[in-house]
């Protein structure tokens, strides 16, 4: 199949210092910074970890680059959450995730705290209506 040139798409390449936010700078700025201002109580250790947890009690995020249980497993966040209704869960980001990253899933996680009264899987409580249920995918991977 040919196709003209001027019916492609032009491909936009960014320039490279656009996107240095995508790497990590192994700082915890951004996440301690949202934190602070949503009152959370942080504490630093003398090993420059740092804890912290929400006016509720109910969700913790470490920093935890000194941490060597952490490093052995190849993380430096720890993110914990007990709900009231649900099984506690825990979400971990590794050496390289940027602290932007993890500033954004805190923000998500803390940006709507009441959960769905459906529990997000099968109805659409705004109108009432039911959703058909979640299908596993039909693709099936593919063998290296």
């Amino acid at each position: 199949m040919n196709a003209s040139s001027t019916l492609l798409p032009a491909v936009v390449r960014p320039a490279v210092e656009e996107h240095a936010w995508l790497s990590s700078d192994h700082c915890a700025g951004p996440v301690l910074e949202l934190l602070g201002s949503l009152g959370w109580a942080i504490v630093d250790t003398p090993e420059v970890n740092v804890h912290c947890t929400s006016p509720d009690g109910r969700v913790y995020v470490g920093w935890l680059p000194e941490d060597t249980a952490a490093w052995k497993r190849g993380i430096v966040w720890q993110i914990r959450v007990i709900p009231a209704d649900a099984e506690p869960w825990v979400q971990e980001f590794g050496l390289y995730t940027p602290s932007e990253a993890v500033a954004g899933f805190v923000a998500a996680l803390v940006a709507n705290p009441s959960r769905c009264p459906c529990g997000g899987r099968d109805t659409l409580p705004a109108a009432g209506h039911t959703a058909p249920p979640l299908v596993d995918s039909p693709i099936e991977p593919t063998s290296p």
